[in-house]
């Protein structure tokens, strides 16, 4: 029997992401909540292990 998560930043950027989340109605409607609620991360694009480097 095998793991159930495998996790890879490529997908984990790719689904949960900032720009994911602007695709969509519900998406801005979830960063919207986060804005309210004064998170400080509003999606998975802002943990510093998924930040691009250049």
């Amino acid at each position: 029997m095998s793991d159930t998560f495998k996790p890879h930043t490529r997908k984990r950027r790719n689904k949960h992401g900032f720009r994911a989340r602007m695709k969509t109605k519900g998406g801005r409607k979830i960063l919207k909540r986060r804005r309210k609620l004064g998170y400080w991360k509003l999606s998975a694009s802002d943990e510093p292990t998924l930040r691009r480097r250049h």
